[in-house]
């Protein structure tokens, strides 16, 4: 029970920002920095060992400023040269403190990229002409996919996927995720179509290809997660959300997949 009513209120939560896009993309701008300062807090967390306090405080202050970094320019340029400065930093500190070893430096470039650097690529998908449509491909396309994943795994079983870094997935379960990836999007094709016609988007046949690719993007984040959980040693990234984990528990996905819209629609589409 606590692990449904957590869902519905997260999916409350982007619906609310999704509404309020119109009026300004900062609100949905802001949800998406919360979830890097968080996701980062966890990620430096479970690095702990690795990680001196001086670089966990440097990656915090580094999701923090993600956000200004993108709105002075509207531009990832902002965004990669706060990585370089970050990471220059970092190894600053490695030379002249001999409390951080070298080892720690790539440490906190992982804790900085993900899912810092990654969920930032929402930025720009926000503040564009047809956010409304990109942030419903991003958000819309994933947990489909999940939720199909989980519905046919469960049901029909069989092979294991991956077992040596996720033993619940199935081969049919992923299967079942591109099935849900692919109604997806049909689903958003005929609701932007129906309702949002003055917002360009592509043809159904393109919206089948993007809805299966997508999935595609997902479940190759949460196997990625699933393998950094299991090289760490750790169930869950964190307790927040009951029923759930942590914030990274829940934005694998939908960074990957995210990464995936970002770069179709801009440099492809």
């Amino acid at each position: 029970m606590k692990r449904i009513i957590t869902g519905l209120l997260l999916v409350g939560l982007i619906i609310l920002n999704l509404v309020l896009l119109e009026k300004d993309p900062l609100f949905f701008a802001l949800l998406i920095s919360a979830m890097a300062v968080l996701g980062t807090y966890e990620m430096t967390k479970a690095l702990r060992e690795d990680l001196p306090p001086c670089l966990r405080a440097l990656a915090l202050l580094y999701s923090l400023l993600l956000l200004p970094s993108y709105i002075l320019g509207h531009s990832m340029e902002g965004v990669f040269l706060l990585t370089a400065v970050a990471i220059m930093a970092a190894l600053v500190l490695s030379t002249f403190k001999a409390q951080v070893p070298i080892s720690s430096v790539g440490s906190f470039a992982l804790a900085l990229c993900y899912p810092a650097l990654l969920l930032s690529f929402i930025y720009p998908l926000a503040y564009s002409d047809r956010a409304l449509f990109l942030l419903v491909c991003v958000f819309g396309i994933g947990p489909m996919s999940d939720t199909f994943a989980f519905l046919v795994g469960s049901l029909l079983k069989g092979p294991k996927l991956y077992s040596e870094i996720s033993p619940k997935k199935t081969v049919s379960g992923a299967v079942g995720g591109l099935i849900g990836g692919l109604t997806a999007g049909m689903m958003i094709y005929s609701v932007f179509i129906s309702f949002f016609s003055h917002i360009n988007i592509p043809s159904l046949w393109q919206m089948e290809a993007i809805g299966i690719a997508g999935s595609v993007f997902t479940q190759l984040g949460d196997l990625a997660e699933s393998a950094i959980k299991r090289k760490l040693g750790i169930k869950d990234f964190g307790n927040l959300l009951p029923g759930h984990g942590g914030v990274l528990d829940r934005v694998d996905g939908i960074i990957f997949n995210a990464i995936f819209i970002y770069t179709l629609f801009t440099y492809i589409i």
